[in-house]
């Protein structure tokens, strides 16, 4: 593999993880969302046979399986364990600049600096050393 691929790798690598926690709050929403609508009711849905042998038979059981086998669910899991975890072991200094850059519009990594009194310098390396530990969270680096 050559140099320069390995920087392109690099660097999708860097910008799928930044993606990652910029829709980190959506994602939540989202994996929320369709565990609310896969649980079913407590109240009984009977058809026009009332309730017969119609139906399921273990609509949880189910449920836990289509869960578990859909890709995207799984996708949406983990992302959004590996950033919750990253973050929760940040410290509040780095968790607003997070929240600066990646989830309040139009701000720039100098502006972030800027408001946290940081050198640029030091918010590129924080920030580069938090999504090297997301990656590492989601297994997309092992060094």
């Amino acid at each position: 593999m050559s140099r320069r691929y390995s920087k392109q790798a690099r660097n999708r690598v860097r910008d799928f993880v930044e993606l990652q926690i910029t829709d980190y709050h959506s994602n939540r929403r989202a994996l929320a969302d369709y565990r609310a609508q896969s649980i079913p009711s407590a109240v009984p849905k009977y058809g026009g046979t009332g309730g017969g042998n119609g139906g399921d038979s273990r609509p949880t059981e189910l449920i836990g399986v289509r869960m578990a086998s859909a890709q995207y669910i799984e996708h949406l899991t983990r992302s959004v364990a590996a950033v919750g975890a990253v973050l929760s072991r940040l410290s509040p200094e780095d968790r607003r600049l997070v929240r600066l850059r990646y989830w309040r519009r139009g701000y720039t990594v100098e502006r972030a600096a800027q408001e946290l009194y940081l050198s640029k310098s030091a918010a590129y390396r924080k920030l580069n050393a938090i999504t090297t530990a997301v990656a590492r969270e989601l297994g997309y680096i092992s060094f």
